[in-house]
């Protein structure tokens, strides 16, 4: 079995306490994270990431522009993959 566990996967918005839970309970080098509502996985976070983000608090009441929440999957979807594009450019 190589994967017997249930996966441990983020919303593109998570709560704090539910990362830090994922990180002490787990192993994971890596978390897929997934859309909302449809499920359909977005990208992948790796466990490094996390904890950077965790330790420098960047939280979403701590940014400038703050990211707003699709009402349908569809919207979420297309402004993840806009985000992903971009991202690819600027790398």
């Amino acid at each position: 079995d190589i994967c017997s566990r249930e996966v441990v996967c983020f919303s593109p918005i998570e709560r704090v306490g539910v990362i830090e839970h994922a990180l002490k309970t787990t192993r994971h080098n890596g978390f897929p994270i997934v859309a909302t509502k449809s499920k359909r996985v977005l990208g992948l976070i790796l466990r490094k990431q996390l904890l950077v983000l965790l330790s420098r608090r960047a939280f979403i009441e701590n940014m400038i522009h703050l990211p707003t929440i699709a009402e349908d999957d569809e919207e979420e979807d297309e402004r993840a993959d806009a985000n992903l594009a971009t991202n690819a450019e600027n790398d």
